[in-house]
């Protein structure tokens, strides 16, 4: 909240040039009076000590005090009154700025109402953002909000990978690159089965639905190995490949339901 009073301090550069008065010699003036500096250290005795110059904190408590303060012009070496050069502006703050990734941020906490998933708020407050924030406004994530996103991001990747190594599995264990096709193209078709019901059901893609999914895809890859490789033992035996395919499913069929 907007509850700390600041001044804050806008230099006229113009005039400031025009004096030969720098703005990084302003700003040290006003460090050293208002606040503190480090300048040297010293060793006494075998330790080391901090020479901080600072001005007199009875004088320097309010912003009238700037009227007190004078900085050497570079050009005439005179001294400038700072209050010449300077203009304030008091203003409410926030007390303390918090930081996310190194970035001002300012973080947003919310609980869901039942029935809504997690996926569709996010979905809903990115478009938010996309309509009413500017441009180089960034978002980012925290807690389950983050875990959803990276696992969301993850899962396209790990379902592909798995696909490349189920298939070169299975092109290793029937010498062929065509069987293995064969049975890969049951895959997708059970993960449109999966999502259907998922949409049937009104229940949303989450971490459990996705590891079911994983699991669908297993079982698939599975039932196609069973059915592929009786039909090719029916194709050895020399049966037609249609009667072997169909005979395949019937048989297979009782142990896969």
């Amino acid at each position: 909240k907007e509850t700390q009073p600041q001044v804050r301090v806008r230099i006229d550069y113009d005039r400031a040039s025009d004096l030969g008065v720098s703005v990084a010699e302003i700003g040290r003036t006003l460090e050293t009076l208002m606040g503190s500096r480090r300048v040297t250290t010293y060793i006494e005795g075998g330790e080391e000590y901090d020479v901080i110059l600072e001005g007199e904190r009875a004088t320097q408590r309010t912003p009238a005090a700037m009227e007190n303060m004078y900085v050497r012009s570079a050009r005439s070496a005179e001294l400038i009154p700072i209050a010449s050069l300077v203009t304030l502006e008091e203003l409410a703050d926030s007390n303390r700025l918090n930081r996310y990734n190194r970035v001002r941020a300012l973080t947003l906490e919310a609980n869901l109402e039942d029935g809504f998933a997690l996926r569709d708020a996010i979905a809903h407050m990115q478009s938010l953002v996309d309509d009413k924030l500017p441009d180089g406004v960034v978002v980012d994530y925290k807690g389950q909000s983050r875990d959803l996103a990276q696992s969301s991001n993850s899962m396209a990747f790990v379902m592909g990978l798995g696909a490349v190594v189920v298939f070169l599995a299975l092109a290793a264990q029937f010498e062929s690159y065509r069987h293995p096709l064969i049975i890969m193209l049951t895959v997708p078709l059970a993960i449109a089965g999966g999502l259907f019901g998922l949409w049937i059901t009104g229940n949303s893609i989450n971490i459990y639905s996705q590891i079911g999914l994983v699991m669908l895809v297993g079982l698939a890859a599975k039932n196609g190995i069973l059915i592929v490789e009786f039909a090719n033992q029916l194709r050895d035996e020399g049966q037609p490949l249609m009667d072997a395919l169909i005979t395949a499913c019937e048989v297979r069929l009782r142990p896969i339901v």
